[in-house]
C-alpha cells in the first residue's frame, strides 16, 4: 500500500481546523510583515516619484548660475540676455529673493491679520521654476515686468491663513520688506499651487507665506538690480557638463578686476545632479526600511516553527501510522514542508491583498499614485512562503526521522 506524499485540500482544512488559534495568529503574524514590506517599497516609489516630477518642474538637465555675494561682478539684465542666447538654453529665468511682511488690505486699512513671508521676485514662464501650479487666476506676463505692475501671485496656503478662504482673486495685500525700503499696495492676479517645490522647500520653515512679484517690481522698491540667481532650462541632458564649465568662464571674461581665471566668481548648479543624488538618498532610507519590515517577516516565521514544532508532537501517532502503513521518510518530510508553506503563502497573500487595497484607495484622499509594480507584490508573497518552508524544515525534518514504533509508542 503506497501513501500519497502530497495532502489534499481536506488534509489542509483539516489541519488549519485543529490549530485555529495558533495556525490563525501566524498568518496575520506573516500577513503583517508582507504588508508592510510593500508599503515601506511603495512609499519609496512615491518618494523617487515626486522628486522626479518636481524636478521635471525646472526642465530636464537644468541649471542655475550665481555670482558670489562678495565677488561684486555684475549679475543682472546683460548677464540674463547673454545666457538666453546660448544655442543650448531653452530658456533663461531670473529669480530674486528678499523676505518681508505680507497683511490683508491696502496700507492703513486696519487689519491687523499679516505674515511673516518670503517675497520672490520672478520673470514671465518662472512657474517652471517655482512649479507654481494656476488654481485661479494667471501667472504673471510679459506685460507685468514691462510696466512694474503692482501685481502678485499668493500660494493657497498664504490665502487661507490671510483670509480663510482659496479665493482672494482681485483683493489687495500690502507687502513690505525686512529692511524697511519699501511698503506697498499690490494686487492679487492669481492663486497657486506652490507647496512642493524644491525651491520653496529650502525655506519653507522659516516663513509660512510665499508671494510672487515681476522681479522688475521688485528691483525698483529694493534699488537692487542684481539677480540672486538664474535658472536655466536645458533640454538636451548631455550639453549640461560643457555648459557648466563654459559659462563661468563666459561670465568672468566680461568682466576686469581680481575674478580669476577658473571663474570663480560665478558658480553653476547641475539641478540633475541634485534629483540623483536625493534619489540616492530615498533608495538608502527605502533600503533601510525595507530591512526593518523584512525582520517582521523573520519574527513570523519563527511563528511558523513553533506552530509545527507542535503539530509534529501532537502527530507523532499519526506519523507512525503512516510510516507503518508504507510512508517514506521524504514523504512526511514532504508533508509538513507543504503544511509550512501553505500557511506562509495564505499569510503572504493576505498583506499583499491589504496592501493594494490600501494603494488602489490612495486617490480617493487626494494622493497621486503612480502604478503599482507588480513585483512589489509577488516577491514579499514568494519571500513569505520560502521562509516558512525554511523556518518549516526543521520541525519537518524531525518528524520524517521518526520511527514507527517511537512514534507509535508516545502517548
Amino acid at each position: 500500500m503506497s501513501f500519497m506524499p502530497f495532502p489534499k485540500l481536506a488534509f489542509f482544512r483539516r489541519f488549519l481546523f485543529q490549530k485555529k488559534l495558533p495556525v490563525l495568529l501566524t498568518i496575520l503574524s506573516i500577513g503583517v510583515g508582507v504588508f508592510s514590506l510593500v508599503l515601506v517599497r511603495y512609499a519609496g516609489l512615491l518618494g523617487s516619484e515626486a522628486v522626479r516630477k518636481e524636478m521635471e518642474q525646472v526642465g530636464v538637465g537644468s541649471l542655475t548660475v550665481s555670482a558670489q555675494p562678495l565677488s561684486g561682478v555684475p549679475f543682472g539684465e546683460e548677464e540674463l540676455e547673454l545666457l538666453s542666447q546660448l544655442a543650448p538654453v531653452d530658456q533663461a529665468v531670473p529669480v530674486s529673493m528678499t523676505s518681508g511682511t505680507i497683511k490683508a488690505g491696502g496700507q492703513g486699512a486696519g487689519l491687523s491679520r499679516s505674515l511673516e513671508c518670503v517675497i520672490w521676485g520672478a520673470g514671465a514662464g518662472s512657474n517652471q521654476i517655482f512649479s507654481l501650479t494656476p488654481i485661479s487666476g494667471r501667472v504673471l506676463r510679459q506685460s507685468d515686468l514691462t510696466d512694474r505692475r503692482r501685481v502678485c501671485l499668493v500660494d493657497r496656503n498664504t490665502a487661507l491663513l490671510l483670509y480663510r478662504r482659496e479665493e482672494i482673486l482681485g483683493k489687495t495685500l500690502t507687502i513690505s520688506n525686512r529692511e524697511g525700503s519699501f511698503q506697498e499696495s499690490f494686487t492679487v492676479v492669481g492663486i497657486v499651487e506652490s507647496g512642493g517645490s524644491v525651491v520653496n522647500s529650502l525655506v519653507g520653515e522659516l516663513a509660512p507665506a510665499f508671494v510672487y512679484l515681476p522681479y522688475t517690481t521688485l528691483q525698483e522698491l529694493t534699488g537692487e538690480v542684481r539677480f540672486d540667481r538664474i535658472a536655466l532650462s536645458v533640454p538636451e541632458e548631455e550639453e549640461i557638463e560643457p555648459l557648466m564649465e563654459a559659462i563661468p568662464q563666459l561670465l568672468s571674461s566680461r568682466v576686469s578686476g581680481d575674478v580669476t581665471a577658473d571663474g570663480t566668481a560665478y558658480s553653476c548648479e547641475n539641478m540633475a545632479k541634485q534629483k540623483k543624488q536625493l534619489d540616492r538618498i530615498l533608495q538608502i532610507f527605502t533600503s533601510v526600511l525595507t530591512c526593518i519590515g523584512g525582520i517582521s517577516l523573520v519574527v513570523a516565521g519563527i511563528g511558523v516553527m513553533t506552530v509545527m514544532l507542535i503539530t509534529v508532537r501532537e502527530r507523532t501517532r499519526e506519523i507512525g501510522m503512516k510510516k507503518a502503513i508504507g510512508a517514506k521518510q521524504t514523504d512526511i518530510l514532504w508533508e509538513f514542508l507543504l503544511e509550512a508553506g501553505a500557511i506562509s503563502g495564505m499569510g503572504g497573500c493576505l498583506g499583499a491583498g491589504a496592501s493594494l487595497l490600501v494603494i488602489l484607495l490612495l486617490p480617493a484622499v487626494g494622493i497621486e499614485a503612480p502604478a503599482l509594480p507588480a513585483q512589489f507584490l509577488w516577491q514579499p508573497v514568494l519571500l513569505s512562503a520560502a521562509l516558512g518552508v525554511l523556518f518549516g524544515g526543521d520541525p519537518a525534518a524531525k518528524a520524517s526521522k521518526l520511527s514507527p514504533v517511537e512514534a507509535l509508542s508516545r502517548d
